[in-house]
């Protein structure tokens, strides 16, 4: 079945899984960059850019190393020379909802991840507030994270590697975005 003109053929047994709930949506950055959003490596390049971290800093040095850089490192570089809170501000002000936002992929991804009951069952490592800008669903935000193996599952959107601060909030709940991340979100807080 096709949902839009030029969009992928989804099988009916996938989409049979999902109405009988054992389907969960994932989503990375990708659905985010058509609203002007960055991926990973250029948020990490427009954070060095509006710190305004100079060349010969050792985040700088790493990022701009040839080859495959883990960014997670650069971010523990940019913790150090910064703070962890001004990183955070930093990113959450970058990944703020542009006010001409272009939505449409959240909309048809929420559309898709709902089940037979029409809740929707969604898991992103994105930071942004796009899918909530959507449609107003459940939120669970790591490292209070549901258990979508127990009976019913969770219903909403989860955000595993944190949420961009909302409101008047100036801090999320903890982003993760530095190996030292990885490593409170996976090993302590689980």
């Amino acid at each position: 079945m096709r949902f839009v003109a030029k969009g992928p053929s989804i099988p009916d047994e996938l989409l049979e899984q999902r109405d009988r709930g054992n389907v969960v949506f994932f989503c990375g950055a990708g659905v985010s960059m058509p609203a002007g959003l960055p991926n990973f490596p250029k948020l990490t390049e427009r954070v060095m850019q509006v710190l305004g971290t100079p060349p010969d800093a050792p985040s700088r040095r790493l990022f701009e190393q040839s080859g495959d850089v883990n960014l997670d490192q650069v971010f523990n570089r940019l913790n150090e020379e910064y703070s962890r809170d001004e990183v955070e501000r930093t990113v959450s002000r970058i990944l703020a909802t542009p006010r001409k936002t272009k939505s449409d992929a959240h909309s048809i991804i929420l559309r898709l991840s709902r089940n037979a009951l029409q809740r929707p069952r969604l898991v992103t490592t994105n930071f942004d507030l796009l899918f909530e800008h959507v449609h107003k669903v459940p939120i669970h935000v790591a490292p209070a994270l549901p258990d979508i193996a127990a009976s019913g599952g969770f219903e909403g959107i989860v955000y595993l590697h944190g949420r961009r601060a909302s409101g008047r909030s100036a801090l999320g709940n903890g982003l993760v975005l530095a190996s030292s991340d990885f490593g409170r979100a996976y090993l302590a807080d689980g």
